[in-house]
């Protein structure tokens, strides 16, 4: 949603800079491309859900979203596994390498 003050209510009142951005409570007659702080941190919104506006990071938390990062190994150019199996890429290190039971 980009942000615009073209079809604004509040453009030409009060006074040039007066702006419903500015505004802690928002009035009815919003424009469209009016978007409030976020609704669970106040930061900027990007989103809107269910009458409520949200950041990237409060909408994703919002839905219970858990974030993952796999980290891939590679030698030379060869993968040689993830950190899901770390035992994996040491296995493909070097065959002489032995494991300790």
């Amino acid at each position: 949603m980009k942000n615009s003050c073209d079809k604004c209510y509040w453009k030409f009142e009060l006074d040039k800079d007066h702006c419903a951005k500015r505004v802690k409570e928002p009035a009815e007659k919003m424009c469209e491309s009016y978007l409030g702080p976020c609704s669970e941190c106040n930061g900027k919104s990007e989103y809107k859900y269910k009458g409520k506006y949200y950041c990237p990071k409060c909408i994703i938390e919002n839905f219970g979203v858990e974030e993952y990062t796999t980290t891939y190994y590679y030698l030379d150019g060869e993968e040689l596994g993830t950190d899901d199996d770390i035992n994996e890429v040491i296995r493909n290190l070097c065959d002489d390498i032995e494991e300790i039971e």
